[in-house]
C-alpha cells in the first residue's frame, strides 16, 4: 500500500468553498490526515505470509508423518492383541474339549453303574418274584391238601 500525501491547506480552501466553515473544514482536515496516519508496520506482508504457509506446510508434514507412524504402532498393537485373542480362544476351545470329554466319561461311567444296578435290582426282583411264587404255590398247595383231607375224613 502507498500512502499519498495530501495538502491539508488546498483541502481547506476546497472545502470551504464548498460551504464548509472554518472549523469544520480544518475539522474535516484533521480526520483525514489521522487516517492517513495508520502504523501499517504490523501487518503481514507478502513475505510474511510465505514463511509462515512454508512452516504450516512443514509442520502439517510432521504432524502426517506422526500421524502415520500412530497409524503404524496402532496396527502392529491391534495385530499382536488379535494374536494373543487367537491363542487365548485356542487354550480355551482345548481346555473345554477336555472337560467335555472327561464328563463325557464320567457319563458314561455312571450310564454303565445305573445299568449294573438296575440288572442287580431286576435279580433282586426276580428272586422275590419266584420266591413269592414259590411261597404262594406252597401255600396253595397246602390249602388243596388240606382241604382234601378235610373233606376225606
Amino acid at each position: 500500500m502507498s500512502i499519498v500525501a495530501i495538502d491539508t491547506h488546498e483541502v481547506v480552501q476546497e472545502l470551504k468553498a464548498a460551504g464548509f466553515t472554518d472549523a469544520q473544514a480544518e475539522a474535516v482536515t484533521r480526520v483525514v490526515r489521522k487516517a492517513q496516519d495508520v502504523d501499517f508496520s504490523a501487518l503481514a506482508t507478502r513475505s510474511d505470509l510465505a514463511i509462515t504457509k512454508a512452516d504450516l506446510q512443514l509442520d502439517l508434514a510432521e504432524v502426517k508423518r506422526e500421524l502415520a507412524k500412530a497409524k503404524g504402532d496402532l496396527q502392529r498393537e491391534i495385530a499382536d492383541v488379535k494374536a494373543e485373542l487367537k491363542s487365548e480362544i485356542a487354550e480355551v476351545k482345548a481346555e473345554l474339549k477336555s472337560e467335555i470329554a472327561e464328563v463325557r466319561a464320567e457319563l458314561k461311567s455312571d450310564i454303565a453303574d445305573l445299568k449294573s444296578d438296575l440288572a442287580n435290582t431286576k435279580a433282586e426282583l426276580l428272586k422275590w418274584i419266584i420266591g413269592a411264587v414259590g411261597v404262594q404255590t406252597i401255600v396253595i398247595l397246602g390249602a388243596v391238601i388240606a382241604l382234601t383231607r378235610t373233606m376225606l375224613h
